[in-house]
């Protein structure tokens, strides 16, 4: 049985992989070795990183092994809040780099390496990693990108210079921040208008209450575009029975309401 398992066809071996979870194929790959090149790979489609220490630790393995990099088509990143640990030293030192790079910069770094990459998610946009100088049009296989809107007011226009040309889902998230309403709005627009036919989907989840006044004029530019927009943005808060507020969503077109807590 043995035998017959380990001399299975690379692409069994791949099918076999996707029934399993990543922490098994791990299991899997260090037991058998005649899965390791096959399904290896699988390790790495999908990548979450939620710890700056782990950040740098992929960054020094694909700064050395660019088919590493090849393989990972997923990203994305959390809460990053640099920490100053004995680990992270020791790691700088062995990568042989001057000094340890912010949250921001290391992500960046990171990213650049990634030409396979076809998604990426900054899940937690709050924290120390924006990405407002990193040019995305550098990655010319990303089809979904999820930012703060400090990663898009911060560039000089046009937006289609700093955005990758197969981008296919746009998803932007914005803090309680009225001084974007002279900016993102027309940025969004004129991004819109002149992407290419490939950009399918436009969402924002705004903390501000300006869109009340701009969304329609954004609504214009992506219909006439065959762009779907989806919009929510805050219309109102008031404080909760315990700790934080609540936050009053509207759903543009639909009209429809949600209730979020916030801290």
């Amino acid at each position: 049985m043995k035998a017959n398992i380990t001399g299975l066809p690379v692409e069994l071996k791949r099918q076999i992989a996707d029934y399993l979870n990543t922490k098994d194929i791990a299991h899997l790959v260090r037991t058998c070795r005649s899965f390791l090149c096959s399904i290896e790979p699988c390790l790495y489609e999908t990548v979450d990183l939620e710890a700056y220490f782990h950040v740098l630790k992929l960054l020094t393995v694909v700064d050395k092994d660019s088919t590493l990099a090849g393989h990972i088509k997923t990203l994305e990143i959390g809460d990053l809040r640099k920490e100053d640990t004995r680990e992270g030293d020791e790691l700088v030192k062995t990568a042989g780099w001057e000094t340890s790079p912010s949250a921001d910069e290391s992500v960046a770094r990171l990213l650049s390496h990634l030409g396979s990459l076809r998604s990426f998610r900054l899940n937690h946009h709050y924290g120390e990693v924006h990405l407002a100088a990193f040019n995305f049009a550098t990655l010319p296989t990303l089809t979904t990108l999820e930012v703060s809107t400090k990663s898009l007011v911060s560039r000089q226009p046009p937006l289609i210079n700093h955005l990758p040309p197969g981008l296919e889902c746009l998803y932007v998230t914005e803090e309680n921040d009225e001084a974007n309403k002279d900016t993102l709005p027309q940025l969004l627009i004129s991004y819109i208008t002149a992407a290419p036919a490939r950009l399918k989907l436009v969402s924002i989840l705004s903390y501000a209450e300006y869109w009340k006044d701009s969304a329609a004029s954004l609504d214009n530019a992506c219909k006439n575009c065959g762009v779907k927009l989806e919009l929510q943005y805050q219309i109102g808060r008031r404080d909760a029975l315990t700790a934080g507020y609540i936050v009053i969503l509207k759903n543009h077109g639909s009209g429809s309401l949600v209730a979020r807590v916030a801290q």
